[in-house]
């Protein structure tokens, strides 16, 4: 990931959050579908979250 700008791998990562988060995908894990007690929306959501830190997390480590 060397031949990109801090800048522009930032706001590839913003813009794939914003896709993960978007209408179209809610709409698709929005089921009456239940894993270990929850709801598949809400470990859509949570799962996304996590990744997205952890991606950043990731990234930024290998900035220093």
């Amino acid at each position: 990931m060397k031949f990109l700008k801090e800048k522009e791998l930032w706001l590839i990562l913003f813009v794939l959050g914003v896709i993960i988060l978007n209408y179209p995908l809610i709409t698709i894990f929005n089921q009456l579908i239940f894993i270990a007690g929850y709801p598949l929306f809400f470990i859509y959501l949570n799962l996304g979250w996590i990744i997205s830190i952890f991606v950043i997390y990731l990234y930024s480590r290998g900035i220093d």
